[in-house]
């Protein structure tokens, strides 16, 4: 078994517009960025997205998935870019060229925070995008037969800017495997190769992840 796991961050999903990616965390003086995200958005959908940034767009974008199924395909085949995550992911696929059997299964942590986290925290959370991220790959890599199960964990009930709660909460995961929940530390321990992308999310959370790879892999 091979196993690629990622933090997903604020600019792991963008948009392709114009020649010009976009990531969804738009700031408040980002007016311009602001305007053209939502008026692509618009006319993408027909629709204007009620709020801006990667929580409010996460969800605004999985609602249009359930109510216009063949334009959100659209999106994901023509629009959605993961220029982070996607080189990460090629060389862990590359590198499982070297095993017929083995297939990589991947594993994208988002993060849903509770309400009386930091409100300039919580409009960043990723969960959601982590699931858009998920349907892109089952579609961007449907071709490549060494790509396994892409699964989402939703990291909740932490703050995940401090580490050492990020820490024991990945340490302690449950993972759904064969209908078992199964810790993530287990599947870690089971890997023949683990390939960890630790630069798209929070740094305390990446520093987390990096720390339970290490002391479980060595």
């Amino acid at each position: 078994m091979r196993l690629f796991i990622a933090n997903v961050g604020a600019r792991d999903l963008q948009v392709k517009i114009n020649g010009r990616l976009y990531s969804l965390d738009v700031r408040p003086h980002e007016q311009e960025k602001a305007q053209v995200l939502e008026g692509f958005l618009s006319g993408s959908f027909n629709q204007t997205p009620d709020q801006l940034g990667v929580r409010a767009l996460g969800k605004w974008l999985l609602q249009q998935k359930e109510s216009q199924q063949e334009k959100f395909q659209q999106f994901l085949k023509e629009v959605v870019a993961c220029p982070i995550l996607e080189p990460a992911l090629d060389l862990a696929l590359g590198e499982a060229q070297t095993d017929e059997a083995q297939t990589l299964d991947v594993y994208l942590l988002g993060t849903d925070q509770p309400d009386d986290a930091p409100a300039n925290l919580r409009a960043n959370d990723t969960y959601w995008a982590a699931e858009i991220i998920k349907q892109w790959l089952c579609q961007y890599y449907k071709n490549r037969e060494k790509l396994g199960q892409v699964c989402v964990l939703k990291i909740s009930d932490i703050v995940p800017a401090r580490w050492d709660e990020a820490y024991q909460l990945i340490a302690s995961l449950k993972v759904a495997v064969d209908g078992n929940q199964v810790e993530l530390r287990k599947l870690l321990q089971e890997s023949q190769e683990v390939f960890a992308e630790i630069s798209g999310g929070i740094p305390a959370l990446n520093f987390a992840l990096h720390q339970v790879v290490l002391n479980v892999c060595g």
